[in-house]
């Protein structure tokens, strides 16, 4: 009887390659990967001829994984470079990778009846092959799950999961969408095509139908994971400063947590009720403060400081409803026809990226006007303040402060400048 619940364990970590690949394109991601079925038979097949015919097992077990991304790379190019559904992109991927898996093989089935090496060297605990199975299997899982977490723990890993959550303010953030999702689907598929190579090894044979049904499967381990280790405990009360933090409070809150949010300008477009008179019912678990910043008041500033300022361009980020809904609304204050300014909207993008902001109004004589406090020091901190060209103004809540006085730009016009703003 231990030997059929061992035996199950085996299969199981055996199996749990596939659940990683199956979690990395459904869970990080987004992307209902089919290729897997194609992949899984591609590494199994491809392992087995090549062990087959000598080649040693990590080698072959290389190969399988390198095979398997490519697998994937195919997938993903055809869904971001020829717009193909991503459904489509991986039916046409597995359905491929069936006649080129048989043709790899030569056969429909090629035998190991060898037990690896790297198998017969690890202790047995007292059970035998089982049990040396057991530890090898259990180790390289274990790799893999480390592998797989400092990969989500990197600047890398980070982009996936930012593309798979919100793929618009990936987008502009600057993480490349189509290089970040053709990566991320070739490393499941990686991941898919050594788990092939490894139930290969295990079961002592590799067939051309082995991957028939393994989506199902990879998503079966999926939902039960999700359901064995979901968090028990909830939270008392989630408190979002800022519109992101909101905008994920709002996906991941029960409708019996309260919510407290701050320091955000359009919470109806974080999903946190309905604007003023809009259609619905606002959640009665969610409440905070508006804190809109004054961008009328910012454009009537910079028409004092430069009255013959006519147009301006707004630098701001469309994946946060915050700076949207300001843009919006400086929008209405006047009309856009060629750029005269910059108007930096504050968001955690622009803000981050205010100095190449700064840089670019250096170079194109261009003043710059913004609404964060903190972005007063950038531009002294880049360069001199009597060389600064650029017009930074800071309006923290109601007030005006006037910081980085515009300074050695050309006059417009024969006449002469006009005498540089006072900061008070």
């Amino acid at each position: 009887m231990f030997s059929l619940w061992l035996g199950a364990y085996d299969q199981g970590l055996a199996y749990a390659g596939l659940a990683l690949g199956t979690y990395l394109t459904l869970r990080v991601l987004k992307f209902p990967d089919l290729t897997v079925d194609g992949s899984f038979a591609l590494g199994g097949g491809t392992a087995a001829m090549l062990i087959s015919r000598g080649t040693p097992v990590p080698w072959a077990l290389g190969l399988a994984v390198l095979f398997g991304c490519l697998a994937g790379l195919v997938t993903g190019l055809i869904h971001t470079r020829l717009g193909v559904n991503d459904l489509f992109a991986g039916i046409l991927t597995t359905t491929g990778l069936y006649s080129i898996t048989l043709r790899l093989m030569g056969r429909s089935s090629i035998p190991l009846p060898e037990t690896p090496a790297g198998i017969q060297v690890l202790p047995d605990l007292g059970l035998g092959l089982d049990g040396r199975w057991a530890v090898g299997l259990t180790l390289a899982m274990l790799g893999l799950i480390l592998v797989i977490s400092l990969l989500l723990a990197t600047d890398v890993g980070l982009a996936l999961r930012a593309l798979g959550d919100n793929p618009a303010m990936a987008r502009a953030n600057g993480i490349n969408q189509r290089r970040g999702l053709t990566m991320g689907i070739a490393a499941a598929n990686g991941l898919v095509a050594l788990t092939g190579a490894l139930v290969a090894l295990y079961q002592g044979f590799a067939d051309v139908t082995l991957g028939i049904g393994s989506l199902i499967l990879g998503l079966g381990m999926v939902i039960i994971g999700d359901s064995v280790l979901r968090p028990r405990s909830e939270p008392w009360a989630l408190l979002a400063v800022g519109t992101p933090p909101l905008q994920a409070a709002m996906k991941v809150a029960p409708q019996t947590t309260p919510v407290i949010f701050c320091c955000c300008s359009n919470p109806w477009g974080a999903g946190a009720g309905t604007p003023p008179g809009g259609v619905g019912q606002h959640r009665p678990n969610v409440v905070g403060t508006i804190g809109t910043n004054p961008v009328g008041k910012e454009l009537d500033l910079a028409r004092q400081i430069d009255p013959e300022l006519r147009t301006v361009g707004l630098i701001f980020n469309p994946g946060e409803p915050n700076s949207e809904y300001e843009a919006k609304v400086l929008k209405q204050e006047a009309a856009q026809k060629q750029v005269d300014a910059f108007v930096k909207i504050g968001d955690y993008a622009t803000i981050q990226g205010f100095g190449s902001i700064a840089k670019v109004g250096l170079e194109k004589k261009i003043p710059v006007y913004s609404v964060d406090a903190d972005d007063i020091a950038t531009c002294p901190a880049a360069w001199p303040r009597s060389a600064c060209p650029t017009s930074t103004t800071v309006m923290p809540q109601a007030n005006w402060q006037c910081g980085c006085s515009r300074a050695n730009l050309p006059p417009r016009g024969p006449s002469s400048p006009s005498p540089k703003p006072r900061c008070s």
